[in-house]
């Protein structure tokens, strides 16, 4: 079976092959492709570009670019594969040409030397009773019934009560790794939404944003926490380089809402993009909160209600609470330096405003953050607010559309909407509504 064959026997819609080239020389940079086939225009002849003559490379090289339903060209420069090695080089490579196709794939075929019985998959959300967290499990099965039995998944638990990870638990070192993190790069997220809508040059925020992850992702795999924190200064520097022009602000948007719906592009239907290209200034919740909020309730619940817990779990949600605090105060001393930063509301502050609607010990759904961020953000003049509700979540649907009245009471001139995202919604269907949103907001 040629890989053409195996292909198209997956029958998987919009999905990109991604290799590399540049890897083996010893100088100069890495540049990695990602290309989507259409079906309706088959290329005969694809196979491995080994088994192919030169002159039948180039022959098809004309007729992919031309054929292809969509194709994008990555490179990573010397700079980077010196900063972060040339497997990371790579990897961020063919980031960007899988960001750089026109047609948003949904799935990325890399031909790699990755192991299958050396891999795992990280997620960055727990295992719960909840919608969302009920998503390893339906990872768990999609991988078994793919072969893969043995890959096991890795959530941000620190325990492992379904079974996920036999073998390996989240540790006191992991944990403050995660803790650690987190402000950093939602100190680079708030910095990328308030630079891309009035960058000078295309893309050059989207850019230093990924460089700057990387540079945290490579320093915390080489030190841990401290090498995380130069990885940041370096990302800093990489995002007070880029030049923007905020002399006309555009009216701010704050997204809020259910986790997966608020952070990724997939599930929301690219609802930021949307947003920008009309004219506005995204403003996001912050990922920090989310992960911190269990901890900080929990923690809350035992100090004020002296709630009955072992006392390994009081320890715990009062060391992992205090250690959030710990890493904001690291991510403000070196993010202070570039202008468009602001420190980050502490969880303690955020939640006072909004204790008469929902008290900062419920926790269910997003919990207190939702009326939190609004109210935050409302003060410091934000009239434009999404509240992205996923299908048959209760829980959201009490915290987010249950408190739009109140909320409205106290800003009257706000536009609260809250977005359900029901399985058969049509993206015509957002744009509506988003679109009144936005008139309302450029009056």
């Amino acid at each position: 079976m040629t890989l053409y064959e195996y292909d198209r026997s997956l029958g998987i819609e919009n999905f990109c092959g991604v290799d590399e080239a540049g890897r083996g020389p010893l100088a100069g940079d890495v540049y990695a492709a990602a290309v989507i086939l259409d079906p309706a225009k088959p290329i005969e002849g694809l196979n491995d570009s080994k088994e192919l003559s030169e002159k039948k490379r180039e022959a098809l090289f004309a007729e992919i670019k031309e054929k292809a339903a969509a194709w994008s060209v990555g490179v990573a420069t010397v700079e980077e594969i010196e900063a972060y090695n040339i497997l990371q080089a790579t990897f961020l490579a063919m980031r960007r040409a899988v960001d750089g196709l026109s047609i948003r794939p949904s799935l990325a075929l890399v031909d790699g030397n990755r192991d299958p019985g050396k891999t795992a998959i990280m997620m960055a959300k727990y295992v719960g009773d909840c919608r969302l967290t009920h998503y390893a499990a339906l990872l768990r099965k999609a991988l078994n019934d793919a072969g893969f039995e043995d890959v096991p998944i890795v959530t941000n638990d620190d325990a492992d009560d379904h079974d996920m990870h036999p073998g390996y638990r989240l540790g006191i070192q992991g944990s403050l790794c995660i803790a650690a993190a987190l402000p950093m790069i939602d100190a680079l997220e708030e910095l990328l939404r308030k630079i891309r809508p009035y960058e000078l040059e295309p893309g050059s925020a989207e850019t230093a944003f990924e460089a700057g992850v990387e540079a945290i992702c490579a320093g915390m795999r080489s030190r841990g926490i401290r090498g995380s924190l130069k990885g940041f200064e370096h990302a800093m520097d990489l995002m007070c380089a880029v030049r923007y022009d905020r002399s006309h602000p555009r009216p701010t948007v704050l997204i809020v809402g259910e986790y997966l719906l608020n952070f990724h592009p997939g599930a929301n239907r690219h609802v930021e993009a949307y947003l920008e290209a009309n004219g506005m200034e995204v403003i996001e919740a912050r990922m920090t909160d989310v992960i911190r909020k269990t901890y900080f309730y929990q923690h809350a619940q035992d100090r004020e209600y002296h709630v009955t817990r072992p006392l390994k779990a009081r320890t715990w949600n009062a060391v992992a609470d205090n250690a959030f605090d710990v890493a904001h105060a690291l991510t403000d001393r070196i993010a202070r330096r570039h202008p468009l930063y602001e420190p980050a509301t502490r969880m303690e502050e955020l939640v006072e405003a909004s204790d008469p609607i929902i008290h900062h010990t419920f926790d269910a759904g997003e919990g207190v953050l939702i009326p939190g961020e609004i109210l935050h953000h409302a003060e410091h003049g934000c009239r434009s607010f999404l509240i992205l509700q996923p299908f048959g979540c209760l829980p959201n649907h009490v915290v987010g559309r249950g408190i739009v009245k109140k909320l409205r009471e106290l800003y009257p001139d706000a536009q609260i909407l809250s977005l359900d995202y029901d399985p058969d919604m049509s993206m015509a269907n957002i744009e509506n509504r988003l679109q009144m949103l936005i008139m309302n907001a450029h009056k």
